[in-house]
């Protein structure tokens, strides 16, 4: 696990900075981080970590479902993102590795319903769960950070899911 922050970090970057290592910063604090953006620098305030705090990600990668509805999914979370009991930061960002994905990730205390809300309004939803099933990934960060994560969710099935990781 990351060492606590000792006091507020401000971290100025570009666009070059990559998305899992700005993920990675945003998992080790406890607050909802502040942003400001300059014409080409973002300014990220970040404060001090929690031991017990927790990144659930989950990854879609669009091109295995055409015509995924990206708008809507997008949304699903953005109103994950505002359950202030379960969530304390999010990240969501997107981009291309030899296909297109989208990451969205949440920083939290109780990662078990935080996933189970997750399961319920999007991958049990009528108009989203096929989708999901067939294009998404989930994972859930342990007490060494993402050196010890847990896999909650793959569409391939062929990979190992911990089911009693939450």
């Amino acid at each position: 696990m990351s060492q606590p922050f000792e006091k507020p970090v401000v971290l100025a970057y570009t666009k070059n900075l990559q998305s899992k290592k700005l993920a990675k910063l945003i998992n080790d604090c406890t607050t909802q981080p502040s942003y400001y953006k300059t014409s080409n620098v973002v300014y990220i305030t970040l404060e001090r970590s929690s031991p017990d705090m927790r990144s659930l990600s989950i990854q879609i990668q669009p091109d295995r479902v055409p015509g995924i509805d990206m708008d809507r999914l997008t949304q699903e979370f953005l109103a994950i993102s505002k359950i202030v009991a379960l969530v304390k930061h999010h990240c969501f960002d997107s981009g291309n590795d030899s296909g297109s994905y989208f990451n969205f990730t949440f920083g939290t205390h109780n990662a078990s319903a935080l996933w189970q809300t997750i399961q319920e309004r999007i991958y049990n939803s009528p108009e989203l769960g096929n989708q999901m099933s067939c294009a998404s990934m989930a994972m859930c960060s342990g007490e060494a950070g993402w050196d010890s994560y847990s896999q909650l969710f793959h569409y391939d099935h062929n990979v190992q899911i911990d089911k009693n990781a939450l």
